[in-house]
């Protein structure tokens, strides 16, 4: 008997929900167009194919045309569809409910549009986890893709990694196929004949010999020096017609090939990701932290509510809240690039905005929500909800305009990752990136104001703080209320120095020319500047992006500092600095008992 090998190609595309719109067609241009025109001209060659389900929405609403050959491609059996939660998010960090229901609508996208239902799935960012099992059996999936790694780590023998192994979690069996990184990395980095050569070295005479390709299709033309490669010089094009003549190599389904082939034994996987555990994001970020556990409070209000007003908008709305990218980080971004991390707020802020519609809330109320130790107080109002983390500093860890859909204070503090900031002459942050942080200086020694204490005051927050040992004391009040679109915060200091208090805004238009600052009627200059205004009472940032402004006033004139925040982050085209936010300083000179309010409006441009 002859030796042969099936061939197992699949490729996965992705863009992040909220990613930029010239960023979404790059990537339809270079990547996703001639990679189907290229794959549609040979029906014979088969292959697999996963695209997230906002990625499919978003290229049949501006590219119909192109999509029509997938469409067709389809129809004639050519390509395999993978399922996915729908929105792309990680299925191990969200509850089993919302894993059926991501998972669903995927397949529900997947059937109405293609006309074929899953039975493989793509497991976003590559988390494994065996408590994601059961919801992907119950959903009908049978088989799921992990990096050969993974079974490598579970003790695997590296000479069975050629076909699917078995493992199961709570009484359900789900297959697992293993891709193999010796051919991802050919594939297309090595000239078209080496990496036939390469599947064929893996034939054997059992007929169940597998060559297992699953991976991103950006690397497809997105990558540095790839689209001449793939296209250009037609490696995709030289690489199918390889495969399609060879006398060893089977181009096939996954799904064929599963039918056809037994297991190769079972194997438990350890829970991983790309080098560790992915939730550790999750430690590593306190942002992202604070998002995942405020989608996982309101996943559980819609779970609480009468099945019939669980309506689909409310669905959609946290589905896309729970949307991988913004929680993590990667070579491509994640937590560090804030129109992802918006993205998300914006889900969250709209589906709160309903189910507080449907479902009352009082204005003022408090709990361990981010699962830190110390209890988070909520203000909220009609129109705006701030929450502020009563110890060190008593800070804003968010403010909520709902009309406007946007988390003010989601900004990110600056950290250090291999060094990145230094050389950017960057110094990395000591404490959180929020609104109303504190600091005392005296004989030029400046010192954060440390809170400790925080008592409700009727639809208020007091915030009792110090600078200094119990001897030398400086004592410093904070109050908190909410009402409409305004936030007040009035600050009581006893002491003789000089009282500052900082403030990261997030505005979604960053440095870009839509965001700037006015002063008495006049702009003075775009977020991506520094001023110093001395003795001002009132300072208006405009958003034009977002189509909103904020008014700050002081009861006393302050000296006002403004200089956009950036970080630091590594991506494939090297480090890349961000801004995150408008960080503005506001001080005053105290003397004995001092007294200052500053009132912050949010409304929208007319």
């Amino acid at each position: 008997m002859s030796k042969t090998v099936s061939l197992l190609f699949g490729v996965h595309a992705h863009q992040p929900v909220g990613n930029l719109p010239e960023v979404m067609e790059a990537a339809h241009q270079r990547c996703y167009k001639p990679f189907l025109e290229t794959v549609y001209r040979y029906p014979e060659f088969r292959f697999a194919l996963h695209a997230s389900g906002w990625l499919l929405e978003w290229l049949f609403t501006h590219h119909a045309d192109d999509m029509a050959r997938l469409v067709e491609m389809s129809r004639r059996g050519q390509v395999e569809f993978f399922g996915a939660g729908d929105m792309e998010p990680v299925l191990a960090a969200i509850p089993y409910r919302d894993r059926m229901s991501q998972l669903a609508a995927m397949s529900d996208r997947i059937e109405q549009i293609f006309g074929q239902r899953p039975r493989g799935v793509w497991l976003a960012e590559r988390v494994w986890e065996a408590a994601v099992v059961p919801a992907l059996v119950d959903s009908g999936i049978g088989y799921a893709m992990l990096d050969d790694d993974h079974f490598l780590r579970a003790g695997a023998e590296p000479e069975r990694l050629n076909g699917y192994h078995s493992t199961e979690e709570d009484g359900r069996r789900l297959d697992l196929f293993p891709v193999s990184e010796a051919l991802c990395s050919r594939l297309p980095f090595s000239p078209a004949h080496e990496a036939l050569a390469f599947i064929e070295s893996q034939s054997d005479e059992t007929t169940h010999a597998a060559a297992i390709h699953f991976d991103d299709i950006e690397k497809f033309g997105i990558r540095p020096e790839s689209f001449q490669r793939v296209y250009e010089q037609g490696w995709l094009a030289q690489f199918i017609e390889g495969v399609l003549n060879s006398p060893t190599i089977k181009s096939v389904h996954f799904r064929a090939y599963h039918d056809a082939s037994p297991t190769r034994g079972v194997v438990y996987p350890p829970n991983v990701s790309h080098g560790g555990i992915w939730k550790t994001f999750l430690t590593r970020y306190p942002e992202a932290n604070w998002m995942h556990k405020r989608m996982l409070g309101l996943s559980a209000r819609l779970a609480s509510l009468p099945a019939d007003q669980i309506r689909q908008d409310l669905v959609e709305l946290l589905h896309e809240a729970q949307a991988g990218d913004a929680y993590g980080h990667g070579r491509f971004g994640g937590v560090h690039l804030p129109h992802l991390r918006r993205a998300v707020w914006r889900a969250l802020i709209g589906l709160e905005r309903r189910l507080d519609g449907l479902q009352t809330r009082p204005a003022q109320f408090s709990g361990d929500i981010d699962m830190d130790g110390i209890d988070e107080v909520f203000l909220t109002s009609l129109s705006l909800q701030a929450v502020l983390r009563p110890d060190k500093d008593a800070s804003l860890i968010e403010l909520s305009s709902y009309p406007l859909a946007q988390n003010f204070a989601d900004s990110l503090k600056r950290y250090e990752t291999h060094d990145c900031d230094k050389t950017e002459g960057l110094i990395p942050d000591r404490r959180s990136r929020g609104w109303f942080a504190e600091t005392w200086t005296d004989f030029d020694a400046k010192r954060p104001v440390e809170y400790s204490s925080t008592v409700a005051q009727g639809g208020a927050v007091l915030c009792m703080g110090q600078v200094g040992t119990e001897k030398d004391a400086i004592r410093v009040a904070k109050i908190y209320s909410v009402r409409d679109n305004r936030l007040t915060v009035a600050l009581k200091s006893v002491g003789n120095g000089r009282l500052s208090t900082r403030l990261n805004l997030a505005m979604p238009s960053c440095d870009g020319p839509a965001g700037r600052y006015v002063v008495d009627g006049e702009v003075s200059g775009g977020f991506g500047q520094a001023f110093t205004w001395n003795e001002l009472k009132a300072l208006t940032l405009e958003d034009r992006l977002l189509g909103a402004a904020i008014r700050l006033e002081t009861n006393r004139p302050a000296r006002i500092k403004a200089q956009p925040h950036f970080t630091v982050s590594q991506s494939e085209t090297g480090f890349e600095q961000i801004m995150q936010a408008v960080e503005l300083t506001l001080t005053w000179e105290a003397e004995d008992v001092t007294e200052v309010q500053v009132r912050v409006d949010i409304s929208s441009l007319r």
